[in-house]
């Protein structure tokens, strides 16, 4: 399932696509994968970088071929200019979700030059429709601040009851 979008900038229009991730793009994924993390402040220097690629190239390496992770990617006269990643949860069914199946959005970027052009926007949304042709019941979210008005014009609300325990770090 490919979209092709036009969003008209300041000067001109803009046309990406969104289309799901093939094992082929997993260069660009890992690429905008260290730019995320960098911008966030996750990686500090050299070795950290390459101890995440290497991390993060085999988890997509496994889960994006077996379809665990699902992934989408925008794409402008060829290149991949955002991304966003989607993972099933299944767990006890309640009453609001009778199947189980959660989803967790995650790794939602789109390359500087690029932001503010409904990329992010259109990303998620495929993420939001596959997660109900899947028949999700709830999807779930870490928002940045950058995030936060993309994820609640979709309907997304902040909870205050989540809580993590960190085993390794």
């Amino acid at each position: 399932m490919a979209n092709t979008f036009f969003k008209r900038g300041a000067l001109h229009y803009m046309e990406f696509k969104i289309r799901r991730a093939k094992h082929s793009d997993l260069e660009n994924l890992l690429e905008l994968r260290i730019e995320l993390l960098q911008e966030v402040g996750n990686i500090k220097n050299k070795e950290e970088m390459d101890k995440i690629r290497n991390a993060n190239k085999m988890y997509y390496e496994k889960h994006l071929n077996n379809g665990e992770y699902i992934s989408f990617v925008a794409e402008s006269q060829g290149k991949i200019i955002g991304t966003c990643g989607l993972i099933l949860i299944m767990r006890p069914p309640y009453l609001h979700n009778l199947l189980g199946i959660d989803a967790y959005i995650t790794n939602v970027y789109t390359i500087p030059n690029y932001r503010g052009k409904g990329i992010a926007t259109a990303l998620m949304d495929n993420c939001i429709e596959f997660a109900k042709s899947n028949n999700v019941g709830r999807i779930i979210l870490n928002a940045s601040a950058d995030g936060k008005s993309v994820y609640e014009k979709r309907g997304f609300i902040l909870r205050n009851s989540a809580m993590e325990l960190v085993l390794n770090g």
